[in-house]
């Protein structure tokens, strides 16, 4: 039995598990949106592995065109966890700093306007570069879709790495739970980016080594969500420690607190200005 095959079917298996887990923890309030990406993984993982073994079972279709049927299917589910994969990143950085509100709602801006910013830039260098191959309008848009989409991911990835050094630099302090959460999400998400740009630069050939390589991983971060997330995992409080970390903590913590005081009232002072503006 092909590897990649086993390992899709235990991916599977263990993101119901953490599902599981996560809602009897009571951790759903905390995490809702990577919650929601995940049951969506597991649905979309298992209706396109249905629509490639037998897509006779989905709908009616004439045999000619139901090759065409996966690769639709798997453009929207991506689509789909596109958007799911800014919402649990944003929610990964608003639990993070939960006590750094003016941060937080200053960081949510910048995530929506940078990756909104990168996306359209690069879909506009794109319909502006001649391309002999274009082809029908279906395939054209797929393609602008899939651009777009590894455009966001690869933002995405720059932002949780440049977070997590952040984190390992700063003492932030945050729950086990965070702290855990934070490293196999950065891996996982860092390597899902690291694939489609390997796919990128070189070739068909290596999609199947890195997918194999990249559901590995996926799967192993599944497996200690599942094992290390639990209820008990919030109560506790404490920061990334390590010996690279600077002696004067408490000096860091206090410029982190004061750009946290200078958004907050910038966040503040914009909200009330534009209350004014709509209301009078």
């Amino acid at each position: 039995m092909d590897l990649e095959y086993i390992l899709a079917n235990v991916s599977i298996a263990f993101t119901v598990a953490l599902l599981v887990r996560i809602y009897t923890s009571g951790l759903i309030p905390i995490y809702r949106a990577f919650a929601v990406l995940m049951a969506a993984d597991a649905a979309f993982s298992i209706a396109l592995r249905v629509i490639l073994e037998h897509p006779e079972w989905v709908v009616r279709l004439p045999s000619g065109q139901l090759t065409r049927l996966y690769p639709l299917a798997f453009f929207a589910a991506e689509m789909v966890k596109a958007f799911l994969y800014i919402f649990a990143s944003v929610e990964l950085f608003t639990v993070i700093l939960k006590p750094y509100r003016g941060i937080v709602r200053a960081g949510r801006i910048a995530i929506y306007a940078s990756l909104a910013a990168a996306v359209l830039i690069t879909l506009g260098v794109n319909e502006l570069t001649p391309n002999p191959r274009a082809g029908a309008v279906l395939d054209k848009v797929l393609g602008q879709f899939l651009l777009a989409d590894r455009t966001a991911v690869f933002a995405l990835a720059v932002f949780l790495v440049v977070m997590l050094m952040a984190l390992l630099w700063f003492p932030v302090k945050m729950s086990r739970n965070a702290r855990l959460h934070s490293v196999l999400y950065v891996t996982f998400f860092t390597g899902k980016a690291l694939v489609f740009y390997a796919i990128v630069f070189l070739g068909k050939p290596a999609i199947r080594t890195f997918s194999k390589v990249n559901l590995a991983v996926y799967t192993l971060c599944l497996i200690i969500w599942t094992i290390g997330l639990s209820r008990s995992g919030e109560l506790s409080q404490a920061a990334f420690r390590g010996p690279w970390q600077r002696a004067d903590a408490g000096e860091l913590t206090k410029k982190l607190e004061i750009i946290n005081a200078r958004l907050a009232k910038t966040s503040a002072k914009l909200a009330d200005d534009d209350d004014r503006d709509r209301y009078g």
